[in-house]
């Protein structure tokens, strides 16, 4: 849970500062270090590190392209959110 909630997190800081990629490298630094204090292999950090890099520099991108609507950004979050969810409780 506490990934998810800083998922939206940056997830909001990208729509005040539209840097996405800053913000999706943030985020998966901060991911691997929980998963590091968690006792998880680093091979595993790395590889896990690189995908969720990826996946959120995708998703704050198009964040950050569509900002300048209201709902947009919000609807992406949310859909990238129950995405990343369905894919930690399915794998």
């Amino acid at each position: 849970m506490i990934g998810l909630l800083l998922y939206l997190l940056f997830g909001y800081l990208v729509i005040q500062y539209e840097k996405p990629v800053h913000f999706a490298a943030g985020y998966a630094v901060t991911a691997s270090l929980l998963s590091l204090i968690l006792g998880e292999e680093i091979l595993s950090i790395l590889f896990s590190g690189a995908i969720l890099f990826a996946y959120t520099a995708f998703v704050y991108m198009v964040v950050d392209r569509y900002g300048d609507k209201i709902f947009a950004p919000i609807g992406v979050l949310i859909a990238g959110a129950l995405i990343w969810l369905g894919a930690a409780l399915f794998i």
